[in-house]
């Protein structure tokens, strides 16, 4: 299962995922425009998940994952192998919110109804700078039908709930329920 972190630099992505593979931060400090893939093993209701987290590191725009561009990268490979996205902005940042809907709308137009959880971090320092309200969070959300939850990932505050949304709703889309069929009697 291959899952997606899309945001603009500078919001947390880098930090989640190594929160996630390494439980400190060792990975936020990366700066550059390249993106990482790491393998992941993650338990969920006694059920091991081989998940493979790819950090958008300084991706601000995926219009260049549908150009040729840098081959060595091969970015188009990566958005189309991709089963689910996690789309993240910094609650203290309505510019990185504003930005979202590129990343949802390309989402949406190349992978249709791919899972989709939108995630606000930072909520360790939003008391103090807050600028994307939780309603902005959990109505844009809706308008992707995605679910929603405010993080921190410095903090691993409802980080797990993350990875277990998106897994449950891969799981699902892999493995539907079986639909009995109804006998019916003619007297």
């Amino acid at each position: 299962m291959i899952k997606m972190f899309l945001g603009v630099g500078g919001i947390g992505k880098s930090t989640l995922v190594s929160m996630y593979l390494f439980n400190d931060d060792r990975l936020s400090s990366s700066d550059t425009c390249h993106y990482y893939d790491y393998k992941l093993d993650f338990i969920q209701n006694e059920k091991q998940h081989e998940l493979v987290l790819i950090d958008t590191v300084g991706m601000n725009d995926l219009a260049h994952i549908y150009v040729v561009g840098q081959e060595e990268y091969r970015p188009k490979d990566m958005l189309q192998d991709a089963t689910a996205f996690v789309i993240m902005y910094d609650v203290n940042s309505r510019q990185s919110f504003e930005e979202c809907a590129k990343f949802a709308n390309t989402v949406r137009a190349h992978k249709g109804n791919a899972p989709i959880v939108v995630a606000g971090n930072k909520l360790d320092i939003a008391l103090e700078n807050r600028m994307v309200l939780i309603q902005d969070g959990e109505d844009f959300a809706k308008k992707y039908n995605a679910k929603f939850f405010e993080i921190s990932a410095l903090f691993k505050t409802n980080t797990d709930k993350v990875l277990d949304q998106i897994v449950t709703e891969v799981q699902a889309i892999r493995n539907p329920p079986s639909v009995k069929s109804k006998k019916c009697s003619v007297m």
